[in-house]
C-alpha cells in the first residue's frame, strides 16, 4: 500500500525522513515496507519497529487495506522478529496477526528470556485477544503460579475480564473463587453482571445492589443489558422498573443519563441493545420529549447538547 508523508500526522525519524524527501518528496507516494528494507538496520526487528510506530500515526487512508497488507507482512515474518515489546503491541493492536502459531511464538520467544514465574504481559495480552482463547491456554496461564497466587499483580478488574471468555467450566469456577476472594468492588462486579450471562439471576443482582453501585453504573446496568436475547430487555418486567426506580433513588438524573447513553453508543459498533426499552428508560425519567429538549437546550451546556443530538438520532432510528 502506498503512503504519503501528508498521511502520517508525524514526522518520521531523521533517517526515514531524508530518505522520503530526497527520493519521492513532500507528497510522492512510497511503500512503507520498502522503504524499510532500504535503511541500514534493515532487520525485521526494525521493520516492524517502524510499522508499530506508523500504525499510530497514519491518517486519511484505507485503513481496511491498510490492516491487511500490514498484517499479511507481519504474519509472514512474525517468527524472525525477537523484539518482544514491538511483539506485544503488534499483536494488541492487529486482529488478523491475532493466530495461535504467532502466540505460541512469543511464548517461547518469552520464557527464553523471562523467569518463568513472569508471566503479567502474556497473560494480559492473552486476555485481549479473543481469538485466541482455548482450554489449552486457560490451562497453561493457570499452571504458573505467579498468575494464580499474585492478587497485587491480577486485580479483581482484571479476572473480571477473564471469566467470561472462559469456557471450561471447572477452570472458569476456580478464578470465580479467586475473584471472589479479593472481595470485589461494585465496579467490578458490574463487568461480570454486564459480560457474562451465567450472573443474570435476581442473586447476583441483589449481590450488586448490597455493593452499594453508583448512579451511574446502575445507569450502565440497565442499558448494557438491553440487549435482545436478554432476560434484562422488557419493559413490563418489573424487574426493570425496579431498577428504573433504583436508578432515581440513587439521584441519577436525565443529564447523566444522557451521557451515558452517548457513551455505550460510540463506544459499541453494530450494537444489539433494545432501543425501545432504553425510550423507556428516558421516558421513566422525563415523560414529555418536549421538557426534555428544553431541559438540555437551557442547559447552555454544547457538550450535553451535542451528545444528545447523537443519541436522538440513533433512538429514533427504532
Amino acid at each position: 500500500m502506498l503512503i504519503s508523508l501528508e498521511n502520517i500526522i508525524e514526522t518520521p525519524d531523521e533517517q526515514y525522513y531524508s530518505h522520503i524527501i530526497e527520493n519521492y518528496g513532500e507528497e510522492g507516494l512510497f511503500d512503507p515496507v520498502e522503504i524499510s528494507k532500504k535503511m541500514s538496520d534493515n532487520s525485521v526487528n526494525s521493520i516492524f519497529k517502524w510499522l508499530e510506530w506508523l500504525d499510530w500515526r497514519v491518517q486519511n487512508i484505507d485503513y481496511e487495506k491498510w490492516n491487511t497488507e500490514i498484517s499479511n507482512f507481519i504474519n509472514t515474518h512474525f517468527n524472525k522478529c525477537s523484539d518482544l515489546e514491538i511483539l506485544y503491541w503488534l499483536l494488541l493492536i492487529k486482529p488478523n496477526t491475532q493466530v495461535n502459531v504467532n502466540f505460541q511464538y512469543y511464548i517461547k520467544l518469552y520464557e527464553k528470556d523471562y523467569i518463568e514465574t513472569d508471566f503479567q504481559k502474556p497473560f494480559d495480552l492473552w486476555i485481549c485477544l479473543f481469538n485466541l482463547h482455548s482450554h489449552y491456554w486457560s490451562e497453561y496461564f493457570l499452571a504458573r503460579k505467579y498468575v494464580v497466587s499474585t492478587d497485587t499483580d491480577y486485580p479483581n478488574s482484571l479476572i473480571a475480564e477473564l471469566i467470561p471468555r472462559l469456557i471450561n467450566q471447572k477452570i472458569k469456577n476456580k478464578w470465580i473463587e479467586k475473584f471472589f476472594s479479593n472481595t470485589p468492588n461494585s465496579r467490578d462486579f458490574l463487568s461480570l453482571l454486564i459480560n457474562d450471562d451465567s450472573f443474570n439471576t435476581p442473586k447476583w443482582f441483589q449481590y450488586f445492589k448490597e455493593l452499594n453501585p453508583s448512579s451511574f453504573q446502575i445507569c450502565l446496568l440497565i442499558l448494557r443489558k438491553a440487549e435482545q436475547s436478554n432476560i434484562f430487555t422488557s419493559p413490563e418486567d418489573s424487574k426493570d422498573l425496579f431498577w428504573f426506580n433504583y436508578y432515581k433513588a440513587r439521584k441519577g438524573d436525565l443529564f447523566l443519563l444522557i451521557y451515558t447513553m452517548n457513551r455505550v453508543l460510540s463506544g459499541t459498533a453494530n450494537h444489539c441493545y433494545n432501543l425501545k426499552h432504553w425510550v423507556e428508560f428516558l421516558t421513566f425519567i422525563e415523560s414529555d420529549f418536549n421538557i426534555i429538549e428544553i431541559k438540555v437546550r437551557e442547559s447552555e451546556n454544547t457538550i450535553l447538547q451535542k451528545k444528545w443530538a447523537n443519541v436522538k438520532i440513533e433512538l429514533f432510528k427504532i
